[in-house]
């Protein structure tokens, strides 16, 4: 489910990166990097739509400071600040991806619509 999730992800939400090692980490958990947005604004819109997320790692909660563990893998700031740590357990379902699919790029293009910064805004539809 991770690995699926993050690829359609990355298909559909240009300038997104996926922080860690390909290989070695977590199978369930996938953290992305969405360049233009503050993760904070995109957890009030995940949550308006029922998806469940964090800006960050368990320990974070609570906090206004970026991840640690983003920081010690040297993430830079402004990507750490938009992290966002999804996790699929067994209780999820190929619907419940699918349902992400279509909440996070909708989400992160309003976002960065929203973005004074135009550099990361994506191209008007045709």
């Amino acid at each position: 489910m991770r690995d699926r999730f993050e690829t359609g992800v990355l298909e559909r939400v240009p300038n997104t990166f996926v922080n860690g090692d390909p290989a070695a980490r977590l199978p369930n958990t996938s953290n992305l990097s969405f360049t233009g947005i503050e993760a904070d604004a995109a957890l009030v819109m995940f949550d308006r739509h029922q998806l469940c997320c964090s800006a960050g790692s368990a320990c974070r909660t609570g906090s206004l400071e970026s991840s640690h563990v983003l920081r010690a893998m040297n993430v830079p700031a402004d990507r750490a600040r938009a992290s966002m740590r999804f996790s699929f357990g067994r209780f999820n379902s190929d619907a419940d991806v699918d349902k992400a699919l279509e909440i996070v790029p909708a989400v992160i293009s309003k976002l960065r619509a929203l973005s004074p910064d135009n550099s990361v805004r994506e191209p008007a539809p045709v």
